[in-house]
């Protein structure tokens, strides 16, 4: 909100104009303090108001508060990759493969696939040999 100022106008015009420019600024901030776009901190933590106010930015969307530079930008994508990765991982709706430190033992190495919903399976790069939940599928 704009200050309270006391001055000595040179004419009644000018008073005029002084008044209703005070009264535009004050009407302005109003109008953005009560604009959703703006965040606040209320003490809680709320991903979802928090995700849509960085997708704002990083869509360089208008709104009450200074545009992000590239490399905030930036820190935002590797921060919401890593976050989406853990929700993913989390709720198994992601295709995950890993080399198992343990080998086969034709010497191989063996690859282990799984997520998405699906049982996992284990697979020797060396042999070709298939392993389940169940046991040895295919030797």
């Amino acid at each position: 909100m704009p200050t309270a100022r006391r001055a000595a106008y040179a004419s009644e015009r000018e008073a005029r104009l002084t008044y209703e420019d005070r009264q535009r600024h004050a009407a302005l901030a109003k109008a953005d303090l009560a604009d959703p776009r703006r965040w606040r901190y209320t003490g809680q933590r709320d991903a979802v108001r928090a995700s849509l106010w960085l997708l704002a930015r990083v869509e360089y969307l208008p709104g009450p508060c200074r545009p992000i530079d590239e490399q905030q930008a930036k820190r935002i994508g590797i921060v919401a990759a890593g976050a989406a990765e853990r929700v993913e991982r989390a709720l198994d709706i992601a295709a995950q493969t890993r080399t198992l430190a343990q080998r086969c033992p034709c010497g191989g190495e063996i690859d282990m696939h799984g997520g998405e919903g699906r049982t996992p399976v284990a697979h020797c790069a060396g042999c070709g040999r298939i392993w389940t939940e169940a046991g040895v599928i295919a030797a």
